[in-house]
Order: C-alpha cells, then sequence, then structure tokens
C-alpha cells in the first residue's frame, strides 16, 4: 500500500481487498469448459455485501489464467491472478494510492536473475521464461493431438500428421497467450490464421475445442495491468 490514507470511513479505518480462491464473477467462457463453473454460489449476494461495505477490489485465482473483470451494478473490480505454477508464473502488486485509486500489475517471478545472482549454471533456469513457456507448449500440443485423434477415431476423419501438429501449434499458441493475459497481442492473427478454419470445419464438440472458441470470444485486452480509479 503506498501512501495509502485512512479510508473511506475516516480516521482509523482500512481500504478491504477481499480475497478468494474461486471466482466472485462469471470471468470467462473457459470456467465453463475444462473447469465445473468456478464462480461462487450465490455471487450475487456476496458482491452486494461487499459493495456495501466499500470493497472495491477483490484477488481470485483458480482458473490459471491472468483475467479480470467489473461488476457493472456495483463498480467491484475482480483480478484472477495467474498461477505461480503456469508460465509466465505470475504474482501480482497492489498498490493503493492517497486518493484512492487502486493499481494492479502482474509480475513474473525472476527465476532468471536470481539463478544469475546466485552463480547457477542450469540452462533451464539461465532463461526460465522460455522454458515455462515450453512446458505448457508441449502440454498443450500433446492435449490437443489427442483430443484430434479421439475425433478421428471416433467420427472415421482423417488428417495428416503435419495438419495435426499445426492445428496443436495453433491451439497452444492461444493457451500461452491466453494464460498470460496478453491475448490482445495476437488476437487479429488468431483470428485470420487459417488454421483455425480447420478447427471450425472438423465439425466437433469437445472440451478442448469449446476452449479455444471460449478464448477467442474472450474480450481481448491487457489483463496483467489494472488502474482503478478513485470514487468520489
Amino acid at each position: 500500500m503506498d501512501g495509502a490514507d485512512s479510508g473511506r470511513g475516516g480516521a482509523g479505518s482500512a481500504r478491504v481487498i477481499s480475497v478468494s480462491h474461486h471466482n466472485l464473477l462469471d470471468e470467462s467462457g473457459v470456467s465453463r469448459t475444462f473447469y465445473d463453473n468456478c464462480t461462487i454460489e450465490h455471487n450475487e449476494e456476496l458482491v452486494r455485501m461487499l459493495s456495501d461495505h466499500g470493497v472495491r477490489l477483490h484477488l481470485s485465482g483458480h482458473l490459471h489464467i491472468q483475467h479480470y473483470k467489473e461488476d457493472e451494478d456495483t463498480g467491484i473490480y475482480e483480478v484472477v491472478t495467474g498461477s505461480m505454477v503456469m508460465a509466465p508464473c505470475h504474482y501480482g502488486i497492489v498498490r493503493i494510492w492517497n486518493d484512492g485509486t487502486y493499481q494492479y500489475n502482474a509480475k513474473p517471478v525472476d527465476v532468471d536473475g536470481w539463478a544469475i545472482r546466485h552463480s547457477y549454471h542450469n540452462r533451464d533456469l539461465a532463461d526460465f521464461t522460455a522454458y515455462s513457456e515450453s512446458i505448457l507448449r508441449r502440454a498443450a500440443i500433446r492435449d490437443a493431438i489427442r483430443d484430434l485423434n479421439r475425433h478421428i477415431e471416433d467420427r472415421h476423419a482423417f488428417f495428416t500428421d503435419e495438419k495435426k501438429q499445426e492445428m496443436a501449434s495453433y491451439y497452444a499458441d492461444l493457451c500461452v497467450n491466453y494464460y498470460e493475459g496478453r491475448m490482445y497481442q495476437i488476437e487479429e492473427a488468431a483470428k485470420e490464421n487459417p488454421v483455425l478454419e480447420d478447427w471450425n470445419k472438423i465439425g466437433y464438440v469437445s472440451e478442448l475445442s469449446d476452449f479455444l472458441q471460449n478464448i477467442l470470444e474472450d474480450e481481448a485486452k491487457d489483463y496483467g495491468h489494472l488502474k482503478i480509479p478513485s470514487v468520489h
């Protein structure tokens, strides 16, 4: 808390940031695909209660994506913080300024710098950003190829190994950028990529194909940085 004042209630009061594991708001369609609904049950009542007590920022997790959303009725913002076990291994820094402005910034753990400072000569630690991303990318490619193979078996369809790899790599690119909260950087190119048409043409529904579509349907913006203006 930087330069914090005495809070909305005067001397001795405090600004409260509420925290939960599951999500306060229905953040994204992905919460209804790979996962059971991740939104807290009876969340409308909780949102009203938090608003009545002057809460303006809520932090949650569970989805492992970097994301945020505003409740339009109350003005409460929820930030879904990226997971430390998922590339790019984000943590969040929250600042509250004297005028009541809230600022949230996601920042990756500086493993690379730590390795240099402690003279660790491990190739993975020395370029941990690339290493962690490669793990997520390989897992996404593996899952996509497995999903495509199931579809091929069920529908007696056919895709060459080259086409499956191309489609899986496209899915992995979406996952890497979406989990980091930076789909806005590739959204236009992703929607114009002809490989998307390959995904759309095959005409099957699975958790993975729903996940892909929900990524593309979500509003693309910089979810790693949020400024909540003061309310006077």
